[in-house]
């Protein structure tokens, strides 16, 4: 079995993998952004859609907004999982912290009003939790590692596929 240092690392406090978050240093959703930005400027939409097409907007400002995007570094994309500082501005850390937690599932209060709201978003938690206790930690870190690797995204419940060189590879081929 896998060992399971590195995706430790990667569970939030929550009970959710950062792994399979679409924001988790840009992970998925600048890899979405560059594939649009990729094929909008193969399309050549900057240059003909406004000629044709009544736009309410300024094609300059899109590219702009999915060059941002498209920056793993320099867009709105943690750096860091939530056990070292990332991720946005949560109770449920400090909570976790000062009860000695690696993670919620363990707190006798589970779940408990602190994390009710977050469960209004995030209602996976709790099959999360049941997941975690019938399997054990190294192989629900197995699974969640395995389901980033497929680019599953808790946030839509989808996997977004297809790395740059396979389709550039499917394109030569093809071609």
């Amino acid at each position: 079995m896998m060992g399971t240092e590195q995706p430790r690392k990667l569970v939030g406090y929550c009970g959710l993998y950062c792994g399979n978050c679409g924001i988790y240093k840009g992970r998925i959703v600048a890899r979405v952004a560059a594939d649009l930005q990729e094929l909008v400027a193969a399309h050549g939409f900057a240059e003909w859609v406004p000629r044709f097409e009544k736009t309410d907007f300024s094609f300059g400002e899109f590219e702009k907004g999915l060059a941002y995007f498209c920056d793993e570094q320099r867009g709105p994309y943690c750096q860091h999982p939530c056990k070292e500082g990332g991720g946005p501005p949560c109770k449920i850390r400090p909570c976790a912290q000062g009860k000695d937690l690696e993670m919620c599932f363990g707190c006798d209060e589970f779940p408990c009003e602190l994390l009710s709201r977050f469960l209004e978003r995030h209602p996976e938690i709790i099959e999360e939790k049941e997941a975690f206790e019938r399997l054990g930690m190294e192989r629900w870190l197995g699974l969640k590692a395995d389901e980033a690797k497929r680019g599953y995204v808790y946030a839509t419940g989808k996997c977004y596929t297809g790395a740059k060189n396979e389709r550039n590879s499917t394109r030569h081929a093809a071609g």
